[in-house]
């Protein structure tokens, strides 16, 4: 369950982050490993865990070189907003801080073991992909955000 609004019994566990990597208008989406522990074989975008002496920034900045190859700026970074999401599943809450990043070309991309593939797909496909829980709203909220 994702919530746009702290709801009053919500105690998060954790801070994680995540990023819409938008070039014109299409978006990359990247499927997740078999062997992941959450959410194997699942879409998403590059995001992860904030560590304990990270910002967010920083954490995002980490998150994206990692996972997809790419070294990036602070100032490319474009805060979205904080979701509160409770991830019945796994038992945990945990505050998600979403971002987007414009590209004005598709870059090469160079996938962690997390991911066995990418695609950049135009918005209105993106439901065609099997996607994470709560993905459809983090995209929808990013894509809002004007270029």
């Amino acid at each position: 369950m994702i919530y746009l609004e702290k709801p009053a019994s919500f105690v998060s566990q954790l801070d994680s982050v995540g990023c819409l990597m938008v070039v014109n208008v299409k978006i990359l989406m990247l499927l997740r490993s078999p062997a992941s522990r959450m959410e194997p074989l699942k879409w998403g975008h590059p995001a992860g865990k904030v560590e304990p002496i990270e910002t967010i920034e920083n954490a995002m900045i980490r998150e994206i070189r990692e996972e997809i190859g790419l070294s990036i700026m602070r100032n490319q970074l474009r805060f979205v907003r904080t979701f509160f999401v409770d991830y019945m599943a796994y038992s945990c809450k945990f505050n998600y801080h979403v971002f987007r990043c414009d590209m004005p070309f598709e870059p090469k991309i160079t996938l962690s073991t997390e991911h066995r593939a990418h695609v950049w797909i135009l918005p209105c496909d993106i439901l065609s992909l099997d996607l994470m829980q709560d993905e459809k709203e983090c995209v929808e909220s990013a894509l809002q955000l004007s270029s």
